[in-house]
């Protein structure tokens, strides 16, 4: 079975030049050794850039990796609370393990943060106001 992997660069580039040119969804796929429907899913994805009707690899390439780098951040907006972030460091002084601390804060104050965030918040690096210094 191939691994997936996302369309690089320079592949968005091609496709910009083979669609320029008129090829079809499926010839740009035999090109680059894709399936077409990574082709057709690539020219139809919201992120994709338009210029008079052409798709623009470049363009369409940065807006990609943008909106990657948006939505995967690694913040968490209960976690800039300051009661949220002492609930944490005092259940944790009782010995609490994250995952606990998690269903604490679920049952408690309907606030859903799980125990991977929670070990991520406790093992980042300290930010002014944002961390638990022991």
């Amino acid at each position: 079975m191939k691994q997936l992997q996302h369309l690089t660069s320079s592949e968005r580039d091609k496709i910009t030049i083979l669609q320029g040119e008129g090829l079809s969804i499926r010839k740009i796929a035999k090109e680059l050794g894709r399936s077409p429907s990574t082709i057709s899913r690539e020219l139809n994805r919201p992120e994709a850039l338009y210029y008079r009707g052409k798709y623009i690899g470049s363009q369409t390439d940065i807006r990609v990796k943008n909106n990657c780098k948006e939505s995967h951040k690694r913040e968490n907006p209960y976690l800039s609370l300051r009661w949220v972030q002492d609930f944490i460091k005092n259940n944790l002084k009782y010995g609490y393990s994250p995952e606990i601390i998690s269903h604490l804060l679920k049952k408690e104050h309907g606030i859903s943060l799980s125990h991977e965030r929670i070990y991520i918040y406790i093992y980042s690096p300290k930010k002014e106001n944002y961390g638990i210094y022991y």
